[in-house]
């Protein structure tokens, strides 16, 4: 078989035909020479960083070099990082790994403790010229009313057109500093206060997701309605677990 039919075969292991992509170069680089040498000349096909730490451990040494194999693989394509981390992980190498990188961040996903907020404070830096779609899932141990997260590092990416905020960790509301007038798909939670803050800055949404807590209500007078002209679909749901510790 060509080598070009093989290659455009090898794509449909990426999303969104297959949505592990991060193992299939492994997989298809053992099957024979022939197809190892195919995949390690498509940086494209090793673009997708997975690192899910679901136990409490120090990643092993096996965990970083895959990883340096796998960015050094990619070459200088954009890439897709999906990051889960446990409470009291110990994975500043691998962190550190990663964000060394954010230059060809097309798509971020970060999903640990409250933690994880200060890895991302302490080592992202922008801008982010490539990222296209970003999203926080951060969860409180212990949430209140009175707690709200703040990130404000992914401020400058002049690409960045969908962000989703704590879509699954409800009981914690996360505030964004993000380029709000560029982005066209948004979900998250927050209070009704928190969310008008921003969604007069969203002028171009298409498409917005809210989640509300089921005993919020909005206690402030808009001085001007909030237009959005090209929004599609607008869904907000609320959430009667937020607040609860």
């Amino acid at each position: 078989m060509p080598t070009e039919i093989l290659s455009h075969i090898f794509a449909f292991t990426l999303p969104p035909h297959q949505q592990d992509a991060e193992s299939a170069p492994w997989t298809i680089s053992a099957v024979c020479a022939r197809w190892r040498s195919i995949v390690l000349s498509q940086p494209n096909l090793w673009t997708f960083i997975r690192y899910h730490d679901q136990d409490t451990h120090i990643p092993s040494g096996a965990d970083v070099l895959k990883l340096e194999t796998q960015l050094l693989r990619s070459g200088q394509a954009p890439l897709h990082i999906d990051f889960l981390v446990q409470e009291h992980s110990d994975d500043e190498e691998i962190v550190q790994m990663m964000y060394a990188h954010t230059e060809r961040w097309e798509t971020a996903s970060f999903t640990g403790p409250e933690e994880l907020c200060e890895h991302l404070r302490s080592y992202i830096q922008g801008p982010f010229p490539q990222l296209r779609e970003v999203t926080i899932e951060i969860d409180k141990a212990y949430p209140s009313d009175d707690d709200n997260i703040v990130l404000d590092m992914f401020h400058d990416a002049p690409l960045l057109q969908a962000a989703f905020v704590n879509r699954e960790s409800w009981a914690t509301p996360v505030t964004m500093a993000l380029p709000w007038s560029q982005l066209l798909r948004f979900g998250g939670r927050n209070t009704w206060e928190g969310h008008l803050a921003v969604l007069g800055s969203a002028s171009n949404l298409v498409d917005c997701s809210l989640e509300i807590p089921g005993s919020d209500r909005i206690t402030q007078t808009l001085l001007r309605p909030i237009v959005l002209p090209r929004l599609l679909r607008l869904s907000p749901v609320r959430s009667p677990i937020f607040g609860m510790s």
